[in-house]
């Protein structure tokens, strides 16, 4: 018996009516089904709202890890490359560890390199820039 649901199960034991289990197991998929689609709806609305909210320096003042500043830095810097400054200042909060020390050398250096690259390829060097594992950071040709 195992592999089926309850409701075939007391059908073969006849204690149900074989019509009845069926229309029992679908309405109770049918539930799983939109309560399942229902939470993941809310999952991804929860995502995109974070997603598309634009950042701000107050959400870069107050992000508690490197990782979270990467990601706000970036969307801001695409945004606007003339926060580059705020960043660099905000960024000096975490030099006290060696990944730290690493994002303000990379900040500093795409404060350097900026200004030379080209407005079509600024979103791509951005990305290259803050990436985790990017040994070098240079204007992509």
């Amino acid at each position: 018996m195992a592999g089926k649901t309850l409701g075939e199960q007391l059908a073969k034991l006849g204690l149900v009516d074989k019509d009845q289990a069926m229309r029992s197991d679908g309405e109770r998929l049918g539930r799983e089904r939109m309560e399942l689609e229902t939470r993941n709806n809310t999952l991804v609305s929860q995502h995109d709202k974070k997603a598309l909210k634009d950042p701000s320096l107050e959400d870069l003042r107050t992000c508690s890890t490197i990782r979270d500043f990467c990601e706000i830095a970036k969307r801001l810097l695409k945004m606007s490359p003339s926060h580059i400054g705020d960043i660099i200042t905000q960024g000096h909060r975490f030099k006290n560890d060696k990944k730290g020390k690493e994002l303000v050398w990379r900040i500093y250096k795409v404060r350097d390199l900026l200004p030379h690259c080209p407005v079509e390829k600024r979103e791509t060097f951005i990305d290259r820039a803050f990436r985790k594992h990017e040994p070098k950071i240079e204007i992509p040709e």
